[in-house]
């Protein structure tokens, strides 16, 4: 009778940690499904292949950042790259795409699938790529092809893997900046001709090259003209909101001044600089699309490409991998994008 209720008893505690156990699993489901960050930052480091310097080449590596929790969440090793490392993870299909190159000589664009851990080149061609975004289930890059001159947008067709460009045939038009903005639903542009550049007027009077801001739709329609100017070297630009442009400038081409950031009114064209203590000088960034605050790549005071975060209200700066340990033979971060998941 002692054996049996021994035995009732035992049954009943494996019972409760199976049950125990099921809750655990199922709040663990949950709990990777909300995973996937509302706002994030998807970022392209570099690290060396020996850990050391660049003799065995240099990987690039896409860190994910939940702006919310306010820490790096993953991290993908994407291998070597030829000419310039871009990359996008793809939450609701769980895939990365970057640009990767199998000889060292030119990129072409790679599909990661973080369930099967395959691996798919997804185009066959001789490309160098600048900027990749992925909206909804759409890829959209910055790119040029073996024979053109300038980079300018384009979007993946997955059944011919070939890139849809805005104008095959234009290759004179260089896209400086490219940018998308989740309140407005458009594409921010920065362009200049290769031809005025090249003029004799820009290379041995003005030295800055003349350049227009447009926005345009998905579909790469309704292109609306908001700016344009010679009056300084403008190297990057994006959406604040719908009357506010911010821009990466310079004096002029090969100035020995730092790039800093100056805010332009659409509506009265008024151009106010944008002073931020604490950075040397700005390459990249983006705002929030909350409008409080914008992520900035730069040069910090050591001399290292960090990634800040500053608040446009109460003008704090903060250093976001100030305490992160990046992996052994980091190299350096090279470029970043911001994005919401809606």
């Amino acid at each position: 009778m002692k054996i049996k209720n021994m035995k009732k008893e035992r049954n009943t505690k494996m019972i409760f940690v199976l049950l125990i156990s099921l809750m655990v699993n199922s709040s663990c489901q949950i709990k990777e499904k909300s995973e996937i960050p509302k706002e994030y930052l998807q970022i392209i480091g570099t690290k060396y292949n020996n850990k050391m310097d660049e003799k065995d080449g240099v990987s690039a590596i896409l860190y994910e950042y939940d702006v919310d929790e306010k820490k790096v969440i993953s991290f993908q090793e994407l291998g070597e790259v030829a000419l310039y490392p871009v990359g996008y993870k793809d939450y609701k299909n769980n895939k990365v795409y970057y640009s990767g190159s199998n000889n060292g000589l030119y990129d072409n664009l790679y599909e990661y699938n973080l369930n099967t851990k395959n691996k798919k080149q997804l185009t066959d061609g001789k490309f160098v790529f600048n900027d990749m975004y992925i909206i909804g289930d759409e890829i959209f890059v910055t790119a040029a092809a073996e024979g053109k001159t300038v980079t300018q947008p384009g979007k993946f067709d997955f059944i011919t893997n070939n890139l849809i460009y805005l104008d095959a045939e234009d290759d004179d038009t260089w896209f400086h900046s490219f940018s998308f903005n989740y309140s407005s639903k458009k594409f921010l542009c920065l362009t200049t001709s290769d031809k005025v550049m090249r003029s004799k007027r820009v290379t041995q009077e003005t030295f800055i090259r003349p350049k227009r801001i447009f926005l345009m739709d998905k579909d790469f329609k309704n292109i609306d003209h908001i700016y344009e100017t010679e009056d300084f070297e403008i190297r990057l630009t994006r959406q604040l909101d719908d009357s506010t442009i911010l821009m990466v400038t310079t004096p002029m081409m090969g100035s020995k001044e730092r790039r800093q950031i100056k805010i332009l009114d659409i509506d009265s064209g008024e151009i106010k600089d944008l002073a931020i203590e604490g950075i040397r000088e700005v390459y990249s960034f983006y705002p929030r699309d909350n409008k409080e605050g914008i992520f900035i790549l730069g040069l910090s005071r050591n001399l290292s490409n960090e990634i800040f975060y500053y608040n446009l209200k109460t003008k704090e700066l903060t250093n976001i991998f100030q305490d992160y340990e990046f992996l052994e033979g980091h190299k350096t971060l090279v470029d970043f994008t911001y994005g919401l998941n809606e």
